[in-house]
């Protein structure tokens, strides 16, 4: 299946999760999802890994992160809003929510890059972004 076959059949199975999906901005083969566990001060798989994308929709808010999971029927959504606080360690993106503070890893060599997956840095340039329509040009690339 050639390159824009594959992400219309993604951008497919996604719209069946939010029809407000309009495009998927990058994606990485594998990650993985764990959460911090206070009791044990360490991380914790969360039971969801697979295919993550980063995606683009028509309504507000306008960007998120979704993992079709491989490991159970429950994909994943992390939404990105302006109260999220999100950090890059190395491969990792910390994120911290009412409900924990959570890690987001992909070890896909592919998509490593000397700062860490493509996608990774991909969230943080469009997450910077203040200005909705400077964030849909550099979508739009």
């Amino acid at each position: 299946m050639d390159l824009a076959a594959r992400k219309a059949a993604n951008l497919s199975v996604l719209r069946r999760q939010d029809p407000d999906i309009v495009d998927l901005l990058d994606q990485s083969s594998h990650a993985v999802v764990y959460s911090f566990d206070l009791s044990k001060a360490g991380w914790a798989k969360k039971g969801i890994e697979g295919t993550v994308f980063l995606i683009r929709r028509n309504t507000p808010p306008y960007y998120g992160i979704y993992i079709l999971n491989r490991v159970s029927i429950d994909n994943y959504r992390l939404i990105l809003t302006e109260d999220l606080v999100i950090e890059q360690q190395d491969e990792y993106i910390i994120y911290q929510t009412p409900n924990g503070t959570f890690s987001l890893s992909a070890p896909d060599d592919r998509d490593m890059d000397i700062d860490g997956p493509l996608y990774i840095q991909r969230i943080y340039v469009v997450y910077g972004f203040t200005n909705l329509e400077i964030a849909r040009g550099y979508a739009a690339k």
